[in-house]
């Protein structure tokens, strides 16, 4: 059927170019709607909101600016790439030093570990935790960086080639195999007590990343230590980086900006998109996707239709008996907290970006306890927060001092939260939130030192109902489907409809997986499959 289409379409392109409908504004449905009008395609972006961007976003209040959802950005190369392709203007990115602040529940005096800063200081550090724990933390960050090297061009994009695979294996599988540890498909904690058997502060310092793939330690492959070789490494310092543009950086000016200058260089290029519209229907006829329907009634005819929104909620909703499940005994990842607040005075002992570990010292493991409510296996945890919980907190003034006024802070404090269910009701949330900020204030006094409670002037929050309602992510799950060895790369959703020609889908929860940059690449690849399908260049 495809290569039927591919050919109808060919022999018709010179009287018309195809049309394709992109299902959702978020940065995945601009880079596709941006990449295929660049080869010839009429593509119309529709949106259901009154702006795009998705989960990438910004909220301003008088002089102070907060990132709404992605804050770090990693791997700018494949941003720069998105927006080349789009034909769009480039952002001005800075790298961010030092990389973390990680700061422990216990043994506050200690002050937090500072990692991507000195190297000497780090290792004074560490080795202060466990006996050659610097050593150990880099033989750790060594296996990551192989992970990353083999593991980003194979299964993120996907390039299987004989020259790549004779390329990279090899070196891949001599680490692999070296020690049992260091096998890829190894659980992380498992991982991390074997390299760190009598240290779980060195465990939980190498595994709190795992909160961006939506997994426990425990759950998560070993190979997601790979992020700790994106956002520590520097090319500057170690030629041998598993890519040249590792590190954790920020745009100036914020993330909002991103998808709008897709959204621009896509308008240039005679994308029409149109927001405030929403789709309730995907047309199908004999197996191929035709078109949508809209909330208005009207019905927008297309050669292909791409699916931007979120894949668990939007696929049974716009395919109904058409959709290849409903995604109900799927994981899901995290939901979240956010607060955002305007603060009327610096702390400067937050860095750019901060990493708050929760300790429970009736635990076998003091830091896993608070994944078990954070995580739970299914469904939302009343119980939430019981054990106290791991927090991320955002200061982005210290790169970008347009971010707040001088005598003030901009702070975005992100508490992970368990998916929503069905019984999640107002009040449920209403109390995780009042439970959150209570128990954030004050671990950012025990902790950092800080009194921020007495210089909140101002305050957003986002929560997991908005997620779920404002954005239309399934189970307000920020993160879309997790990432278990059962939901990684080829059992993860496919780009393409397994049911209906025609349709494709790009997003978080679609290969290769969800982060900004996995986006990007998944909008990267899928354009380079419509280009043969549709007849138009590929280039």
């Amino acid at each position: 059927m495809r290569l039927k289409l591919a050919f109808i379409l060919a022999s018709s392109a010179a009287l018309q170019p195809p049309h394709v409908v992109v299902v959702g504004g978020g940065v995945g449905g601009l880079a596709t709607a941006g990449r295929l009008a660049r080869r010839g395609a009429r593509v119309t972006v529709l949106e259901k909101n009154d702006k795009v961007g998705g989960r990438v976003g910004e909220y301003r209040w008088q002089q102070h600016r907060w990132e709404t959802g992605a804050s770090l950005l990693l791997l700018p190369d494949v941003y720069r790439d998105a927006l080349e392709a789009a034909g769009a203007e480039q952002l001005d990115i800075k790298r961010v030093a030092p990389a973390y602040a990680v700061w422990y529940e216990q043994h506050a005096d200690r002050g937090p570990v500072i990692l991507g800063g000195d190297r000497q200081d780090l290792r004074q550090r560490l080795d202060l935790e466990a006996p050659g724990g610097f050593d150990r933390f880099e033989e750790y960050r060594a296996t990551a960086r192989e992970y990353l090297r083999a593991g980003w061009p194979i299964f993120i994009e996907e390039d299987i080639s004989p020259a790549s695979l004779v390329k990279l294996v090899p070196r891949f599988l001599a680490t692999a195999v070296s020690a049992v540890w260091k096998w890829p498909l190894f659980g992380h904690d498992a991982q991390l007590r074997r390299l760190f058997p009598d240290s779980p502060r060195l465990r939980a310092l190498c595994s709190f990343e795992d909160l961006y793939v939506g997994l426990s330690p425990v759950e998560a492959p070993a190979v997601f230590s790979l992020l700790a070789a994106i956002e520590l490494d520097n090319v500057a310092e170690n030629p041998d980086a598993g890519r040249p543009d590792v590190g954790v950086f920020y745009p100036l000016g914020g993330f909002g900006q991103f998808p709008q200058l897709l959204a621009d260089a896509a308008t240039a290029s005679g994308v029409d998109i149109r927001t405030v519209t929403s789709v309730e229907e995907v047309l199908v006829d004999e197996g191929r996707a035709t078109g949508v329907r809209t909330a208005s009634g009207e019905t927008i005819d297309a050669d292909a239709v791409v699916v931007n929104a979120d894949l668990a909620a939007a696929e049974p909703k716009l395919l109904g008996s058409e959709s290849r499940s409903d995604y109900a005994k799927g994981r899901f990842s995290t939901s979240s907290i956010t607060f955002l607040w305007a603060l009327d005075r610096r702390f400067e002992q937050l860095q750019h970006h901060n990493v708050f570990l929760s300790e429970d010292d009736d635990d076998d493991d003091p830091f896993l306890a608070a994944w078990d409510d954070q995580l739970p296996p299914r469904g939302a945890s009343t119980a939430f927060p019981a054990n106290g919980f791991h927090f991320y907190l955002c200061c982005n003034s210290r790169t970008d001092a347009t971010a707040a006024p001088a005598d003030g802070d901009s702070l975005m404090v992100l508490c992970p939260t368990p998916p929503l269910d069905d019984n999640a009701d107002d009040a449920l949330v209403d109390a995780w939130i009042a439970k959150a900020r209570t128990a954030v204030y004050e671990r950012l006094n025990k902790s950092a030192g800080a009194d921020i409670e007495s210089h909140v002037i101002h305050e957003r929050v986002i929560d997991p109902r908005e997620w779920r309602d404002g954005l239309g992510l399934r189970r307000g799950s920020v993160f879309g489907l997790a990432h278990g060895l059962d939901q990684l790369a080829l059992f993860r959703p496919s780009r393409q409809s397994s049911r209906v020609d025609g349709l494709s889908f790009v997003g978080a929860s679609t290969r290769p997986g969800n982060g900004v940059p996995l986006v990007l690449t998944s909008a990267r690849l899928l354009c380079d499959e419509l280009s043969g399908e549709l007849g138009i260049k590929d280039s």
